[in-house]
C-alpha cells in the first residue's frame, strides 16, 4: 500500500467536504451492520446468548427472524466495506496531513479478514451469535470512527466511544468465559490481553492506596490516579490507552516498588529541549522568551531550561501499517516487553535467593552448549571458536602492548622533566626562551611546587615588587627563589632581601635575555609576559589565599568536575545546545553580565550572543544540575 500525500499544505477540507469523502464509506457499512445484527438475532442455538438475545429481538419484525442468513455472503460484503472505509479514511488522513497521533492505525483489517474467512469456509467454526457480536462490535468501532473524524474537533472523542465498546466487549468476555464455556476461542487473545492489563492497573492502583493509606493515614484521589504524563490521549483507542496505562504501572513495579508513591512530573515551562537519539538538541523557545531575545538579543547564560523532554526513537512508517494496525501492535508489544522484564526481574531476585542452598551446577553443564555445536555443526564450528578466542587473545595482547607504550612515554616525559630541573644558579636552561617566559608554566609550578602557602605568597609578593623595567621573572629564577625562600628562617627575612635577590639574579636574566630574540619583538613578548604573568598570579593568589589547604589535596577525578573558569566549584550548569557541562553557577552569573559576542546574520541583522567557554558553540540557554 502506497500512501502518497500531496505537494506543499495540507488540504484545508471544511464539513461538507468531510461528509462528501466519508458517507460513501459509512453507508458501504450500514448494509452488512444490519444484516450482522439480523443474523445474531436468528441464533437459537446458543443456551448462554438467549437471555439478552431476547431484548436484542423486540426492535425486529418477526418476518425478518425466519429463516436463515447466508454467513459466507455477509461476511465477504463486510469485509468489502471494512477495506473501502480502510481506503477512504487513508486518502482523508494523506489529504489533510493527519498525524498518527490524531488518527492511530488500530484496525488490523489481515487479521480481520483472517478470522471472516475462516468462519466463512470452515464447518468446526461456524459463527454463532458471540460471533456475530463480536463482528459488530468491530464494525461499529470502525464506523463510527469515520463518523467522528467529519468534525475537527469530533462532539466525543475518539477515547470515550472506543471506551464504550471496549469495556462492553470486555464484560461480555469476561462472562461468556466465567460462567459458559460458548466464547470463541480464536476471538478470545485480544480480550484476554485487555481484561489481564485492566486487572494490573488495578491491582497497582490498590497497592498503591495501600501505601499511601499506612504512610499518611489517609488516601487522596490525587496522589491515587495517574499523572498527565502517564494518562492516554484523547485520540488514543481503548486498547492503545489500557495498554499505555498497563505498561506505566509495570515500569512504576520494576523501578520504584509498590512502596513509593508515583511522583508527578513537572509542568514544562516557557523554554524546553529536546533530546533525540541521533544525538541531536533541539532548543524550543516560548512566546515571552523569542519577544525578549528579539528585543536584547541572545543571552543564553540568563535563560534557564528547566524541562527536558527525551524524544525516542521512532521507527518510520511501515508498508502496510494502517492495514494491520501498527500503532496498537507496538503499544501491545512496549507491554509485553515491560511485562518479560518484570517476570525477569522476578526471577532473577528469586534465584539470587535461592542460590546459597541449591547444589553446585556440574561441570558438564557449562560445556553443555560447547557439546551441541559440536553435535549439530561438527568441526566447523570448533574452527570457529578458535577464530574467535584467537582475535580475542590478540585483541587482549594489542592492548597491552598500547598499554605498555604509554608507560614508557610517561616514564620519559618524567625523565626528561627531572632533567631539566637546574642544578644551580649558572646552569644552563635546558628549556627554549619562549617557554621561559610562560604564564602558564610559572602558575603550574606555583601550584605544584609552593605547598607551604606563606612561602608561596612571599615569592608572588618578589614577583609583584619587581620594576616595570626589569626582564620577567624565568622559571629557573622563580625555582630559584622558591629555593632562597626555602633556606629563609622567617618571612620577614625574605622581604628584606628582596633587592639583594634582584641583583644576583641579574647575571642569569641577562644570559636568559641573550637567548630571547632582540628587537622590538623581544620587548613586546617581555611586556605581555610580565603583564600576564602579573595578573594570573594574582588571580592565582587571591585564589590560594580563599581556598582552604585541604582542598588543594583532591584527587584527579574530583578536579576534573570544577568549573572550568574559576576552577574551585563544582560544574553545575549545562549549556544548550552544546550540551557542555562546564560551569558553576557564580561563573554563569558572572558571564551573563558580561559583554556579548556580535553574530552576524546576513548584512543587515546581527545578534548578541554568548559562546560557550569549552567548545565555543553560541549559548542559547542553560540547565542546572542539584548535586547530592
Amino acid at each position: 500500500m502506497h500512501i502518497c500525500a500531496p505537494s506543499g499544505r495540507a488540504a484545508n477540507l471544511n464539513l461538507t467536504k468531510r461528509l462528501i469523502l466519508r458517507i460513501p464509506a459509512v453507508l458501504m457499512l450500514a448494509q452488512p451492520l444490519i444484516r450482522l445484527y439480523i443474523g445474531m438475532c436468528q441464533d437459537y442455538e446458543t443456551p448462554s446468548a438467549q437471555h439478552w438475545l431476547k431484548y436484542a429481538r423486540i426492535i425486529l419484525p418477526n418476518t425478518w427472524l425466519e429463516g436463515t442468513t447466508n454467513h459466507a455472503s455477509l461476511f465477504w460484503s463486510t469485509f468489502i466495506g471494512a477495506c473501502f472505509t480502510q481506503c477512504v479514511s487513508i486518502t482523508a488522513r494523506s489529504l489533510e496531513h493527519i498525524p498518527s497521533a490524531e488518527d492511530p492505525s488500530t484496525f488490523n483489517l489481515a487479521s480481520f479478514a483472517f478470522l471472516l474467512h475462516v468462519h466463512s469456509t470452515n464447518r468446526a467454526f461456524l459463527p454463532n451469535a458471540h460471533v456475530y457480536l463480536i463482528v459488530i462490535s468491530r464494525v461499529l468501532e470502525l464506523m463510527g470512527l469515520n463518523v467522528l473524524q467529519c468534525w475537527r474537533r469530533p462532539p466525543v472523542s475518539r477515547l470515550v466511544y472506543t471506551s464504550a465498546l471496549g469495556v462492553l466487549m470486555t464484560m461480555h468476555y469476561v462472562y461468556t468465559m466465567l460462567y459458559t464455556n460458548e466464547y470463541p476461542i480464536m476471538h478470545s487473545t485480544t480480550r484476554f490481553l485487555e481484561a489481564s492489563t485492566a486487572g494490573i492497573i488495578l491491582l497497582t492502583l490498590c497497592l498503591h492506596g495501600l501505601t499511601v493509606f499506612m504512610t499518611d493515614g489517609h488516601v487522596s484521589v490525587n496522589r491515587l490516579v495517574f499523572t498527565s504524563a502517564n494518562m492516554p490521549r484523547s485520540t488514543d483507542d481503548y486498547t492503545i490507552a489500557v495498554l499505555k496505562l498497563g505498561t506505566a504501572c509495570l515500569h512504576a513495579t520494576r523501578l520504584t516498588g509498590f512502596s513509593l508513591e508515583l511522583k508527578t512530573l513537572d509542568r514544562p515551562l516557557h523554554t524546553y529541549v529536546e533530546l533525540h537519539p541521533d544525538g541531536r538538541s533541539v532548543l524550543q523557545h516560548g512566546i515571552v522568551d523569542i519577544e525578549q531575545m528579539e528585543s536584547d538579543g541572545i543571552n543564553g547564560y540568563e535563560t534557564e531550561v528547566k524541562n527536558v523532554r527525551v524524544v525516542m526513537n521512532e521507527d518510520p512508517p511501515e508498508l502496510g501499517s494502517p492495514v494491520r494496525g501498527g500503532d496498537k501492535l507496538r503499544e501491545c508489544w512496549s507491554f509485553v516487553s515491560a511485562l518479560g522484564q518484570v517476570v525477569k526481574h522476578s526471577l532473577s531476585a528469586a534465584a539470587l535467593r535461592l542460590e546459597p542452598y541449591c547444589p553446585p551446577v556440574p561441570g558438564f553443564i557449562h560445556n553443555l552448549p560447547r557439546y551441541v555445536r559440536l553435535f549439530w555443526h561438527g568441526t566447523n564450528g570448533e574452527a570457529r571458536r578458535e577464530a574467535r578466542l584467537r582475535a580475542e587473545r590478540e585483541h587482549t595482547a594489542e592492548l597491552d602492548r598500547r598499554n605498555e607504550r604509554l608507560a614508557s612515554l610517561h616514564e620519559r616525559f618524567l625523565h626528561r622533566q627531572i632533567q631539566r630541573a637546574p642544578t644551580g644558579i649558572h646552569a644552563p636552561p635546558a628549556w627554549l626562551a619562549i617557554e621561559d617566559l610562560d604564564p602558564l608554566e610559572l602558575i603550574s609550578l606555583a601550584e605544584n611546587e609552593a605547598e607551604d602557602l606563606p612561602m608561596f605568597q612571599d615569592v608572588l609578593l618578589k614577583h609583584m615588587l619587581r620594576p616595570d623595567h626589569a626582564p620577567p621573572l624565568t622559571r629557573r629564577e622563580y625555582r630559584q627563589l622558591i629555593h632562597n625562600e626555602s633556606r629563609a628562617p622567617a618571612r620577614d627575612m625574605a622581604l628584606s632581601d628582596i633587592d639583594h635577590s634582584t641583583k644576583k639574579n641579574a647575571w642569569s636574566s641577562a644570559a636568559a635575555l641573550l637567548a630571547l630574540p632582540a628587537g622590538p619583538d623581544l620587548a613586546t613578548v617581555q611586556t605581555a609576559s610580565d603583564r600576564n604573568t602579573q595578573l594570573a598570579l594574582l588571580h592565582l593568589l587571591q585564589e590560594r589565599r580563599r581556598m582552604d589547604a585541604s582542598k588543594n589535596s583532591r584527587p584527579d577525578h574530583e578536579r576534573s568536575r570544577l568549573c572550568v573558569v574559576c576552577c574551585c566549584e563544582e560544574r553545575t550548569v549545562i549549556n544548550w545546545p552544546c550540551r557542555c557541562l562546564a560551569l558553576c553557577n557564580a561563573c554563569r552569573e558572572i558571564l551573563a553580565n558580561q559583554q556579548k559576542i556580535i553574530l552576524s546574520h546576513g548584512q543587515n541583522r546581527a545578534r548578541t550572543v554568548q559562546l560557550c567557554p569549552t567548545c565555543r558553540t553560541p549559548v542559547l540557554a542553560f540547565s542546572r544540575l542539584y548535586l547530592p
